[in-house]
């Protein structure tokens, strides 16, 4: 009995180290997170001209940081994609000059795309790197139209729709680069929320959308148990 009993203990011991290390990478991965978006909400503050210096930026935009934060970690437990794949969608919206507003619209509407038609976080980063070079060049061409197709979305079904041209007329003016890079995002972002609504949301009922969710539930109630322990180690360390 006694040898039983020290095996359950030290069995028991190992489970709680375990889970205390689990925890600390997700306390980690979720404060790199943090300062991800934070910095990127400091950076637009910057070009915005609403802060003089990096400092008072990052302090200004601190508590939108971290709203910003808990609707990735929403959005991944609604939807069958990981925290971090949210995250990466997002951070590269913005990072392809997309604002706060415009990234979180535009990260729905590719994580409910990607979801309905079978497809991965590296095919979102494929339409949002082609969205990203249309609105850097401010006109639409036919290099990121080919790369949108390749990615499953039909541009020019979209851009025929929105602009009511066919055929020849809507290639000379995508060729001549009259096509407003903006109103062609905005006609794509529209065509796929109007086709993919809620697509995330339906599939995280799925079996494989039920162990996403179940790893984000797992990360997330890890960090709030060992969060107070991880906090005040932090402190001597930091000092």
């Amino acid at each position: 009995m006694g040898a039983a009993a020290a095996g359950l203990t030290v069995a028991a011991g190992v489970g709680v180290v375990k889970m205390a290390q689990g925890a600390l990478q997700s306390y980690a991965a979720y404060e790199r997170l943090g300062q991800s978006i934070n910095a990127l909400t400091a950076k637009q503050a910057l070009l915005s001209g609403s802060a003089s210096n990096m400092t008072q930026a990052l302090a200004q935009t601190k508590t939108q940081s971290k709203e910003l934060v808990a609707w990735i970690e929403k959005l991944a437990i609604e939807s069958p994609f990981r925290q971090d794949d949210v995250a990466q969608a997002f951070r590269l919206s913005m990072a392809l000059g997309f604002s706060t507003k415009e990234s979180q619209r535009l990260t729905q509407a590719m994580l409910n795309f990607t979801t309905a038609t079978g497809q991965g976080g590296e095919t979102i980063e494929r339409i949002n790197r082609a969205l990203g070079q249309m609105r850097t060049k401010g006109k639409v061409s036919l290099e990121e139209i080919n790369q949108l197709t390749e990615s499953g979305v039909d541009a020019m079904r979209i851009l025929r729709d929105a602009t009511g041209l066919t055929g020849e007329a809507l290639n000379k003016k995508i060729t001549s680069g009259a096509l407003d890079a903006d109103f062609a995002i905005n006609a794509i972002i529209a065509d796929t929320e109007k086709l993919y609504a809620g697509a995330g949301a339906a599939s995280a009922g799925s079996f494989a959308g039920m162990l996403s969710t179940l790893q984000e539930v797992q990360d997330i109630v890890g960090r709030e148990l060992f969060s107070g322990v991880f906090e005040q180690l932090a402190g001597p360390l930091a000092a």
